[in-house]
């Protein structure tokens, strides 16, 4: 999936220079106005709201300094993660994982690789980083792996998709989550 996506970003800087000649040839997704973004540990790749893409760039630096606060600075060293932000869903959803010959049921993900990482996803208000935030948990887990059965893998990776940064150094974690809540009732 992700040498997909990252393929998808190699053709649009390549016909960005045509784009200018001739938008009615493209397709409307390439006909957007891409730009990138970077911050310390993401190069965002976006069609949206540039304010959007800088407080999205935000968030995910704030999570990976949280953890880093709470695991060590070597549990957050990776390369750049390359995040993939689309100005809504249906821009989005060419590019979604395919299960059972459809794009799978997905408001974002995180595909993690042995040569890239990857986060996928729509700028929309309603978006919930939790999901991106779990599996971006997996992979600073990864050392782990080896030794943690599969229960705590995902109950760590749950507890840190509900991180939030409420100021400073202060940080909330383990926040009820309604669906699981309403499994144990």
């Amino acid at each position: 999936m992700g040498r997909r996506v990252l393929l998808f970003l190699k053709i649009l800087l390549a016909v960005a220079p045509v784009a200018a000649r001739g938008q009615h040839e493209l397709p409307p997704l390439l006909r957007e106005r891409w730009f990138e973004a970077r911050t310390a540990h993401f190069n965002l790749y976006s069609c949206g709201n540039t304010q959007q893409v800088a407080k999205l760039a935000a968030r995910l630096e704030q999570f990976r300094q949280a953890y880093s606060f709470l695991a060590g600075t070597q549990a957050v060293a990776s390369p750049p993660i390359v995040v993939l932000a689309f100005s809504d869903y249906a821009s989005m959803r060419p590019f979604l994982p395919v299960r059972d010959g459809k794009p799978a049921n997905l408001t974002a993900f995180f595909h993690r690789g042995s040569d890239e990482n990857l986060i996928v996803l729509p700028l929309v208000e309603s978006l919930s980083l939790q999901a991106v935030f779990h599996e971006y948990a997996h992979l600073l887990l990864r050392h782990n792996d080896p030794f943690w059965p599969l229960w705590l893998k995902e109950g760590m990776a749950e507890i840190y998709g509900t991180l939030q940064v409420l100021g400073g150094h202060t940080i909330r974690l383990g926040k009820a989550l309604p669906e699981h809540l309403q499994l144990l009732e």
